[in-house]
């Protein structure tokens, strides 16, 4: 009875012993043999001189590279991606604070290696554009968003709010479909300056944005039907928030302070438009110009 060779070095070794014996030809043997007629040459040759260990498969290529990132500063890398879920640049300035250089496109290489990179479905295109400096408050991108289903027979909705100059952004999961009350709780503290204008979609949750502006003295604007780039920084923003907290997530198993966690989270990243410096660092500072506190710890606008 036949069986299957049990390693390369064996298979080869079936392949040349009719020719050893006397069988058959090389030529005739390349005929039938999934292999070319120099390889059969080869490993005859091998066999003459070394026996079965010549047979034996040798690699070219290297074990080690005398440059190759420590297996160290991988595992830390690996289990900071997987912990923190941040880009190459961003892992960087983390291990840099940790007293390890390393090029953010070596991370890039080791990340993609390791499997740990996003599949986009289609190619990102990247469009030159002149960014308009804007000041805080002056565009602020609100977004509402339907959990699937009925809790309890309660609907719930995903609250989202991001300031287009410091990059700020708010999460809130609450049972009412209107926008006024979830952000006139959130904007009260705030001086007049920091809350200028709202970019809405045209979901039914912002019907009452007359009543929004009359009790908080803020400008609604609404994005054209089907242009979600005209509030591309919420629709980025909804992007990490699955991080958190994927699709279909019951609202109601959540305690406020997770979510408050996340917000804290998101707003505590490092953002290469801000000059490196956090969304938190950047509002507290123009806040505080006012004298109003920011408490990281709650991520909350009081008095």
């Amino acid at each position: 009875m036949k069986t299957m060779p049990n390693s390369t070095q064996e298979e080869k070794y079936r392949w040349i012993k009719p020719i050893l014996e006397g069988e058959i030809a090389i030529k005739d043997m390349a005929k039938i043999c999934p292999f070319s007629k120099r390889a059969l040459k080869y490993w005859l040759a091998a066999f003459r001189k070394h026996g079965l260990a010549g047979l034996k498969n040798r690699s070219t290529r290297p074990k080690t590279h005398p440059r190759e990132t420590p297996i160290r500063i991988k595992e830390r890398l690996i289990e900071l991606r997987k912990e923190k879920k941040k880009c190459a640049l961003k892992l960087r300035w983390d291990l840099e604070d940790e007293g390890i250089k390393i090029h953010h496109r070596t991370i890039g290489k080791i990340l993609k290696t390791e499997g740990l990179t996003r599949r986009y479905r289609t190619r990102k295109i990247h469009w030159k554009y002149v960014r308009i400096p804007l000041k805080r408050g002056e565009l602020v991108e609100v977004d509402v968003k339907w959990v699937p289903g009925r809790i309890k027979g309660q609907r719930y909705f995903q609250f989202t709010a991001i300031d287009a100059a410091t990059r700020w952004r708010y999460l809130q999961a609450y049972d009412d479909e209107s926008t006024v009350s979830a952000i006139e709780s959130r904007i009260r503290n705030l001086p007049g300056s920091a809350k200028q204008t709202a970019t809405f979609d045209n979901g039914p949750e912002n019907q009452k944005w007359e009543e929004l502006e009359e009790r908080t003295g803020l400008k609604c604007f609404f994005a054209h039907a089907y242009h979600s780039w005209e509030r591309g920084s919420n629709e980025n923003t909804n992007g990490l928030i699955r991080d958190y907290f994927p699709k279909k997530t019951d609202f109601t198993a959540i305690p406020d302070e997770q979510i408050r966690e996340a917000e804290h989270l998101l707003n505590a990243r490092p953002r290469k438009r801000l000059n490196y410096l956090t969304p938190l660092e950047v509002f507290s500072k123009e806040i505080n110009q006012f004298n109003i506190i920011l408490n990281p710890s709650n991520v909350a606008l009081q008095d």
